[in-house]
């Protein structure tokens, strides 16, 4: 699939594709009352540069920045390091386009790496994104605070602001981003030590498979991580010099495709401050970081084999027992001081939970919870594709703020015949149902699809 993308689309390389599909991976549950629809294409911010395309091959347009006509980087290695330069914005008139979560602060760009829930990493509040970047914006509207997200972001308790930053998401999820561009690094231990703190920071590792981590089979591993071979790895780690990535393929008598290929590992080193540093592993011992894959670096045969030998055969090793977040928030749902008895008690027989999600109002300054905004749930039913709906809880002043400004019913208005009423149907014929009915201060709205009026009022009417 890859190869035939890299074929139609010229110079885009595998590691922009990868980039995207690592953060599809990591996606979250996005709230609103109802949801409809997705962008068809991705931005991809890598490499020095970032790079928009369109996912119908038949066109196989590329507008770049930070790429030349002939496809390089701009990276430059001196005496210095290896310097990846700062990004330069293009424009792009795509009709269809989805962009990778970034911002620009004191002329950099801070591009996403990673969520994490329930880590206290919120530092101080030092600015507020506009989120007016979109794939209409021209060059001139890549300013300082724009980007493709919005809200208040902070500095990273531990971190220098310089290389990473954060938001806090109204679920409580923080979502870290990194400045992967206008930055020098000559060795390892300039980005894994003086910024992300790795040797002194981290308390577990573990492992995973290309296959298992391609594939999303989640079939992780624990090492051991007192183990004198992580030791060594991480010593050799930042010994190593870092050299452009794009010089991997030509140094190893390789094409460009077929260096993805000697991809073996994912490593993942959980930090005690609740960040991990993610490592992927390629023979001839190149390593990159997930958060800065423009550049590598090349391990010692000795320490890198020593690794991937017990790896191999999982010495010491145990698989991780990957909780269900579906589970833990539906049940921190279901808890709500505030919302959480709003919450219908009768669920149709044969659908089961696909997503739960909290969301807060956040103190702008300081990103502190200071109250519940919403809750909302969303079902799926196995033996019948057709029939999906979700339940939003939320405050009675949120009505027309969060995307719902349809019909509501006052609890006494309630009936199967007052919700047939208001019943609609999709052209492939199937019913559809959006309404909300008031409980006081508090509006419950159920959007439905495939619902018939009466399972629906069993629904609404279950309401406490």
């Amino acid at each position: 699939m890859k190869e035939r993308i890299l074929d139609s689309m010229g110079r885009i390389g595998d590691d922009l594709i990868e980039r995207v599909d690592a953060l599809r991976r990591k996606s979250r549950v996005k709230s609103g009352w109802i949801r409809w629809g997705a962008a068809a294409a991705c931005l991809c911010l890598i490499a020095g540069g970032a790079l928009l395309w369109s996912r119908q091959s038949n066109r196989g347009d590329v507008i770049s920045c930070g790429i030349d006509e002939a496809g390089n980087s701009g990276i430059v290695v001196s005496a210095d390091g290896v310097t990846i330069p700062k990004m330069n914005a293009s424009l792009s008139a795509n009709e269809a386009a989805d962009m990778i979560a970034f911002f620009i602060y004191q002329g950099n760009w801070y591009v996403q790496y990673e969520w994490i829930d329930d880590a206290d990493l919120v530092g101080e509040y030092l600015g507020t994104a506009t989120g007016l970047i979109d794939e209409w914006t021209p060059k001139d509207g890549y300013v300082e605070l724009a980007g493709s997200v919005k809200g208040p972001f902070y500095s990273v308790k531990g971190i220098d602001p310089g290389f990473m930053l954060c938001k806090k998401d109204e679920t409580g999820a923080v979502s870290t981003y990194i400045c992967d561009n206008g930055i020098t690094l000559r060795i390892g231990s300039d980005l894994y030590e003086d910024r992300l703190h790795l040797s002194e920071q981290y308390i577990a590792v573990q492992a995973e498979t290309r296959d298992s981590w391609y594939y999303g089979r989640s079939k992780v591993f624990q090492l051991d991580a007192d183990d004198k071979v992580i030791g060594e790895f991480i010593t050799q780690l930042d010994r190593a010099e870092f050299i452009p990535w794009e010089d991997v393929p030509a140094k190893e008598g390789m094409t460009s495709t077929s260096i993805y290929d000697t991809e073996i590992y994912h490593l993942y080193f959980k930090m005690k401050n609740g960040m991990t540093t993610h490592l992927r592993l390629y023979e001839h011992g190149y390593v990159r970081f997930q958060g800065l894959l423009s550049v590598c670096v090349q391990l010692p045969e000795e320490s890198f084999s020593a690794l991937t030998d017990a790896l191999k055969n999982q010495n010491g090793t145990e698989e991780v027992s990957v909780p269900n977040r579906t589970e833990i928030m539906l049940e921190k749902c279901r808890n709500d001081p505030e919302l959480g008895g709003y919450l219908p008690t009768f669920e149709v027989p044969g659908c089961t939970v696909l997503a739960a999600e909290t969301r807060y109002y956040l103190d702008p300054e300081t990103a502190a919870e200071t109250g519940t905004k919403e809750l909302h749930l969303e079902y799926t039913c196995d033996f019948n594709p057709n029939l999906y709906y979700s339940v939003t809880v939320t405050w009675r002043d949120e009505y027309g703020r969060n995307g719902w400004a349809g019909p509501m019913l006052e609890q006494t208005e309630l009936s199967a015949e007052a919700l047939a009423e208001r019943m609609g149907t999709k052209q492939n014929g199937v019913v559809t149902l959006h309404v909300g009915v008031w409980f006081g201060d508090v509006a419950v709205v159920l959007s439905a699809s495939g619902l018939d009026a009466w399972t629906a009022f069993q629904i609404l009417d279950s309401v406490r």
